[in-house]
């Protein structure tokens, strides 16, 4: 049925189109591209704004105006994987595991806000509900499901516009995570002490601050855009397990073009990089169960991304995106990601 989505969505209607020559009684009627181009052209009239969810937030505000959104990402797991090869379960029993995961799924909600504390700098507040769920096998026909669910780490930064021309926008945050999700998630969705941990990437925090320094440039035509970001998650020392999450960075590209003034194709690519865990939590056994080992969460992925962008009412938008990716390679036997999609809205005013 997902296929199926980007189709109804285009055939919404788009809202009333504004005219920005009204008033003006010998003037001749706009055209798209006069609204579009004009001189009260801005990035914020167009579908193709904000270019890619893989991305931050979008162009920073100007003074005064604010920004809400709501951002759903769901990605599917499933299949063994060590390095760029896939392995099988019974293997990996036979080295001497007692169980390993098989597959598994990740939900993440974010609620975000921004506020414009100055023509060239924005004020930003992310809020992250996660859902991360794993299905383990004993390799004897004994399978248990496993579930975290809450709040994650919340993130406080700031955007800053580094420049500030029709058809150009280039911008640098830096965002501060707040250590506010577990690292103590139990099995049977417990917070009792006899209950076992999760596994570290089951943990919804880091357990410590991380810096998250990011990079964005996007170019808009009359018709086309495109641009890059550059991201990465810098964690702050060991939490009080004994261990912090590795360094992340992720980069992605893309290239959108607008069907019409209300809605936006785009293709993006996203390269990911995520170090291993640095330190061990003593009450992890790594040789019971791969994911319990600390120099096996480490991972690179490439992943290729299709998605649609709306504006359904003024200062309304929403976009929906759905990727797989291309090529991984696992520093241990981990769960692949099959794909991911996301769905978005975000209200200016």
């Amino acid at each position: 049925m997902l296929h199926l989505i980007p189709w109804l969505l285009l055939a919404i209607p788009g809202p009333a189109q504004d005219d920005p020559l009204a008033g003006m009684d010998d003037a001749p009627a706009p055209t798209t591209e006069d609204w579009i181009v004009s001189g009260h052209w801005t990035p914020t009239l167009r579908p193709d704004s904000r270019g890619y969810l893989g991305t931050s937030s979008g162009p920073v505000l100007g003074l005064g105006h604010a920004r809400l959104s709501l951002e759903h990402r769901r990605t599917e797991l499933d299949g063994l994987r060590d390095g760029t090869r896939g392995v099988s379960t019974a293997s990996l029993i036979g080295s001497g595991y007692a169980r390993v995961p098989t597959s598994g799924s990740i939900d993440r909600t974010e609620l975000r806000a921004e506020y414009g504390l100055g023509d060239a700098t924005s004020l930003r507040l992310t809020i992250p509900i996660e859902s991360r769920s794993m299905r383990f096998d004993d390799g004897g026909g004994g399978i248990t499901r496993e579930k975290a669910h809450g709040l994650a780490d919340v993130e406080l930064g700031t955007g800053v516009e580094l420049s500030h021309k029709d058809g150009e926008r280039a911008e640098i945050e830096l965002m501060v995570a707040v250590p506010t999700g577990t690292i103590r998630a139990r099995e049977g969705n417990s917070s009792g002490p006899a209950q076992p941990l999760l596994p570290y990437a089951m943990q919804l925090g880091g357990g410590t601050y991380a810096l998250k320094p990011g990079f964005t440039w996007t170019h808009w035509s009359s018709h086309w855009s495109f641009g890059t970001a550059l991201q990465a998650t810098i964690p702050m020392g060991e939490n009080d397990q004994g261990w912090s999450r590795g360094d992340q960075m992720e980069l992605s590209s893309w290239i959108s073009r607008r069907i019409d003034p209300f809605r936006s194709l785009v293709v993006g690519m996203q390269y990911r990089q995520e170090d291993s865990i640095q330190g061990q939590d003593p009450n992890m056994d790594p040789t019971a169960d791969p994911s319990f080992d600390p120099g096996f969460i480490g991972s690179k992925r490439l992943s290729l991304d299709l998605g649609l962008h709306m504006i359904v009412e003024r200062n309304n938008r929403l976009a929906l995106e759905i990727g797989v990716p291309v090529w991984q390679d696992t520093d241990g036997p981990q769960v692949e990601e099959q794909y991911h999609f996301a769905v978005a809205w975000w209200l200016s005013f």
